[in-house]
């Protein structure tokens, strides 16, 4: 048998429903508990997804969020560790935005090979399974599919400020534009999911996309194009093919 896990990240209970999005909610569906960064008091993609895939919380599996966002650069990651030292929250915040609207550097990239190094066991351990763009889990950190070439040149389509005094920190110059390119990246990975299931090689298959988070983002003042985005990601999600002994 073949086990298909699909991660939408950021997608919300409250705006699905078994009628209106059928392949969103399957049989059943629910909000979760989860855990909050020490570092931003909000959950952490960065370190949600090691805690999903093997089972321990954050100060276990040791990824955790030190300025609200991890870089795949040794020497970035090399800056933001100095930072820590010596530079107060605000100020790393204020750094971290910068990196983020200028460089083309991808967050969440950490290689498979420090869950070896530091003993750590995974879902993935002993199967045979495909791992699509799992943040901080990365098979081979020298190749980048276009999900993540995409979120490196997004440049001023998605504007991250800390600044600002509201819960909305984050801006788009074009937002349909930006929107676009969202989808498109949620139909690259659900794509490569769809390609494993019929390759029937899989005992597990395990993706995930950041497209309908980086929309809820910026769509605080355009809810007509965050749902439409839940509209489009659940016929992408309801066109994946069914192998003979397969399940989601």
């Amino acid at each position: 048998m073949t086990v298909v896990v699909l991660g939408l990240d950021a997608l919300d209970p409250d705006l699905v429903d078994s009628v209106d999005h059928p392949n969103l909610t399957l049989d059943a569906h629910a909000s979760i508990e989860t855990v909050l960064s020490s570092a931003t008091d909000e959950p952490s993609t960065h370190e949600l997804w090691p805690t999903i895939i093997t089972g321990l919380l954050p100060d276990e599996h040791g990824l955790q969020l030190e300025s609200g966002i991890s870089w795949e650069s040794p020497i970035i990651n090399l800056g933001s560790t100095l930072a820590t030292a010596v530079l107060p929250k605000n100020v790393r915040s204020i750094l971290g935005a910068w990196l983020l609207n200028n460089t083309d550097e991808v967050p969440f990239r950490t290689p498979v090979s420090y869950y070896t190094q530091n003993g750590l066991s995974t879902l993935f351990d002993n199967i045979s399974a495909e791992t699509i763009g799992i943040p901080n889990y990365v098979v081979n950190p020298d190749l980048k599919d276009r999900e993540h070439e995409l979120r490196g040149n997004l440049g001023d389509l998605f504007q991250h400020d800390p600044t600002e005094n509201t819960k909305h920190k984050h801006s788009s110059s074009n937002p349909r534009e930006f929107y676009q390119l969202c989808l498109e990246m949620s139909m690259i990975r659900i794509a490569r999911a769809r390609r494993a299931v019929r390759r029937r090689e899989y005992e597990l298959i395990f993706g995930y996309t950041s497209g309908l988070d980086l929309v809820g983002h910026i769509a605080y003042e355009n809810p007509a194009l965050q749902m439409r985005a839940y509209e489009e990601i659940d016929e992408f999600v309801g066109g994946a093919p069914e192998g003979p002994s397969s399940g989601r």
